[in-house]
């Protein structure tokens, strides 16, 4: 249910773009895991080619999988990368969206065993305070986004402040706002890149 909300949110980006200067915009789903952001993006946004990153694999065979089963081949390509490392050089996107890792050591420790055994590490842990992944996200994303182009990430309870200030000190965005999930618990942390002659 808290990715659901990220996906709106994206969907909501995209609708700025779709019909202006750039009819079949580009997005990144960055640590796509099965696929399911992605090709929730490509099904119900006729318009959007969708590129889905993962470090892992077989991850990335669960997302094709998904992709054919769901009839989205040609909409979605898989890439597997650690971030943005794997990707073509001078690539920019319209919106990039991901549900990163966000769970921090002590919360790791703590989790359920049919979570934390059943989950890759590599989906859930992310450093002593939750952060590792967004603080190399957050500015890599910055500078692989067209001017106007979004970003969108899932966060973890009680992080909201932190990545904000991570957004912040990229430089390139504009005003980052947030939304809530069903619980009513800041969920997703957005915002647009400034455009030329802008701040932000």
């Amino acid at each position: 249910p808290e990715t659901e909300t990220l996906v709106d949110v994206a969907l909501e980006l995209l609708l700025g773009i779709v019909g202006s200067a750039r009819p079949e915009p580009l997005v990144l789903d960055m640590g796509t895991g099965s696929g399911c952001i992605a090709l929730s993006l490509a099904a119900e946004n006729p318009f959007a080619h969708v590129v889905a990153v993962d470090v892992d694999e077989e991850a990335l065979e669960v997302a094709r999988r998904n992709t054919a089963r769901h009839g989205l081949e040609g909409r979605v390509d898989f890439v597997r990368s650690d971030l943005f490392g794997g990707l073509p050089s001078g690539q920019r996107f319209d919106v990039v969206v991901s549900n990163p890792p966000y769970i921090p050591a002590a919360e790791y420790e703590a989790l359920e065993p049919n979570v934390r055994e059943y989950e890759p590490r590599l989906a859930l842990y992310a450093g002593e305070d939750g952060l590792d992944v967004y603080r190399r996200l957050v500015p890599a994303a910055a500078a692989c986004l067209r001017p106007g182009g979004g970003l969108a990430v899932e966060v973890g309870k009680g992080e909201v402040e932190a990545v904000r200030e991570l957004f912040a000190a990229a430089g390139r965005f504009g005003p980052v706002r947030e939304r809530a999930d069903l619980g009513g618990i800041p969920r997703v942390l957005f915002a647009r890149r400034g455009r030329t002659g802008e701040r932000g």
